[in-house]
């Protein structure tokens, strides 16, 4: 570790034991502070303006400027600082990001738009200590697995976030058998080993995310070292130019071009013979089309795509599972894994590859009925929103005619929005929540992608959560499709119980990201974590995804993330669907993020956020 990296642990050592000393003052704020009112009007989205795609020629002139060997040759303080300007300019077109994206999304009100920046910002810092570390920044911690032979790097909170995050652990677990080795791409070349001319990617940027368009870019450019060309998607194409606004520093670096278009203008980008590598964020049937050329076609000796010579990576999505092992929970320790659920598959109106579509319970779990009933108290709460994304409505319907008549309980949840004079509300529709269903009767092997989810009730465990944890293990490993994400929820006397089961769960999960008390946005939202589908998936089989992003600690080797919260945070987290604490604290919680390595000129907005949060 370099001495900079060895004094960064230090510093993050003396913020932690603040924010844990911090904790309990701010615990007895959130009960006495009054709250923030809210929120506003619910937004109902408009149809989106239309798409003028870049024509071919310009698609070649876009390619033809980029300058993948001077990217190779930019000195790691020269990449550093174009992340660092890079991260002012989407501080400073955050709030232009989040308008716009709520007006043709839609929103509760509560600019949850604005919260993805958070992570985009964060990324793009971690980003600017890697490179000023030499490719290798210093893990907080690194410990040996020795039941599975995996070396496992703790990494989250760093520096000052743990002051706002006291209790929360974020980790990198490596896959069995390999070394904890960081930023291969950075390593000097061996004597006589001539450096790499350099290459151009394609970001497929996802429509559904801001964020995930952002910090996919930043991957390529940083963990990969290659230019890139991004097509933005034509569901989100009104934030491009605020996008070449902001990352200007790279787009006159010549390192990134932002193009626009739909399939054409990707299918031309795919097959252009300067794109080395490719990535995307979307639906197996995408990643297929590209790869074989058709999502039907037998995928049966060497892909098309690869013997043109092109790579390929996707995230592709998950029926996800959110595992609630059965404890003696209190009233409030129900009301807050409610809330985590709730979000899990409202969010977004539910259009996320990490959205809750499958709610694992024990059957006998005493508490099981009051759960499900503060579920739907708080789903009751909620706004409906509009299925924005194109085709979400009509899965939304197939769903509902799947489970009208049963198996299970079909519930339809929610209000209908209170939106502001004018507004078109024809296409709301309400939350979904099929209960009760055998393990058998269980969709799993459709990704619905709207705001729908099925409980299935494990039989057999009574209330034992060590035979629970070992049959949920086995649900969703093998029944659940995809290996993207899970989120586990289980309280700590519970976990101690049953100490040999939990970890036998944690680790043998068999997903690119585990999230422990805290729902599996999160593992997303935590960029020093791995954000892919787990290893051993293939082109041919591609199930959730090939290969995988974020990871800014630059691990060579990484498995997957496991990221653990604090079974009662303090204060609210900021992603519940009820905190309206979001529109006031976001200015402070970005310049924060954007200066975190700087004390003296993160401390006061730091402090802001803080006073902002406990009125959640």
């Amino acid at each position: 570790a370099s001495t900079t990296s060895t004094g960064y642990i230090h510093l993050a050592m003396v913020w932690g034991v603040m924010g844990m000393a911090l904790k309990p003052v701010l615990g007895l704020a959130q009960h006495v502070a009054p709250k923030y009112q809210g929120p506003a009007p619910t937004v109902l989205p408009v149809p989106l303006p239309p798409v003028l795609d870049t024509p071919f020629p310009d698609l070649d002139r876009a390619i033809a400027e980029l300058d993948a060997h001077a990217w190779v040759l930019k000195s790691t303080s020269e990449k550093a600082n174009l992340m660092r300007a890079c991260s002012t300019g989407l501080v400073n077109v955050s709030k232009q990001v989040s308008d716009l994206s709520e007006r043709y999304k839609g929103s509760w009100g509560n600019k949850e738009e604005w919260l993805p920046m958070f992570c985009v910002v964060m990324g793009c810092q971690e980003y600017v200590t890697a490179l000023e570390s030499g490719g290798a920044p210093a893990p907080l911690k690194l410990r040996k697995e020795t039941a599975t032979d995996q070396w496992v790097a703790e990494v989250f909170p760093h520096g000052m976030l743990k002051a706002l995050l006291p209790g929360y652990k974020g980790e990198v677990w490596m896959k069995p058998g390999t070394d904890p080795t960081q930023g291969a791409a950075y390593c000097a070349p061996e004597e006589g080993e001539v450096r790499d001319e350099g290459h151009i990617a394609l970001v497929l940027g996802a429509g559904n995310q801001y964020a995930v368009v952002l910090l996919d870019i930043f991957h390529k450019l940083i963990c990969d070292m290659e230019v890139v060309v991004c097509k933005i998607s034509p569901i989100n194409h009104y934030l491009g130019p605020l996008f070449e606004e902001a990352l200007s520093p790279l787009i006159e670096a010549n390192a990134l071009r932002i193009v626009y278009g739909g399939r054409e203008v990707g299918e031309y980008l795919v097959k252009h013979p300067k794109v080395h590598s490719i990535h995307l964020t979307g639906s197996a049937d995408t990643c297929n089309a590209i790869v074989w050329g058709s999502p039907t076609v037998p995928r049966v000796g060497v892909p098309p795509i690869v013997a043109m010579g092109k790579s390929i990576t996707a995230e592709l999505g998950n029926v996800t599972p959110y595992i609630i092992v059965p404890g003696p929970w209190t009233d409030a320790e129900i009301k807050h894994v409610a809330a985590e659920v709730v979000g899990g598959f409202t969010h977004n109106a539910g259009h996320n590859c990490l959205a809750l579509e499958v709610l694992i319970t024990a059957a006998d779990w005493p508490l099981r009925e009051q759960f499900l009933a503060e579920v739907h108290q708080q789903l009751n709460e909620r706004a409906q929103r509009v299925p924005y994304y194109p085709g979400s409505a009509a899965k939304h319907a197939a769903f509902r005619e799947r489970f009208k008549a049963g198996p299970g309980k079909m519930l339809e949840l929610g209000v209908p929005p209170v939106a502001k004079s004018g507004t078109d509300s024809s296409g709301v529709l309400p939350f979904i929540l099929v209960e009760g269903l055998e393990p058998d009767e269980v969709e799993v092997k459709t990704e619905n992608w709207c705001a729908v989810a099925q409980e299935v009730a494990l039989p057999g465990t009574g209330s034992d959560p060590a035979a629970f944890m070992t049959a949920a293990l086995e649900y969703a490993n093998n029944k659940c499709w995809g290996s993207l994400a899970v989120a586990v929820f289980c309280d700590p006397t519970t976990q101690r119980a049953a100490d040999t089961e939990w970890k036998q769960l944690i680790s043998g999960l068999r997903y690119g990201s585990v999230c422990i008390n805290v729902g599996t946005t999160m593992g997303f939202v935590v960029t020093a974590l791995p954000w892919g589908a787990a290893p051993g998936n293939s082109l041919h089989e591609v199930e959730s995804g090939v290969g995988s992003v974020h990871n800014t600690y630059l691990f060579d080797h990484a498995s997957k993330g496991v990221l653990e919260a604090p079974w009662r945070p303090v204060p609210k987290p900021l992603h519940h669907a009820d905190n309206n604490a979001v529109p006031h604290l976001m200015p402070s919680l970005l310049s924060f993020v954007n200066n975190a390595s700087n004390p003296l000129f993160a401390l006061w907005p730091m402090t802001q956020v803080a006073l902002h949060a406990v009125r959640g």
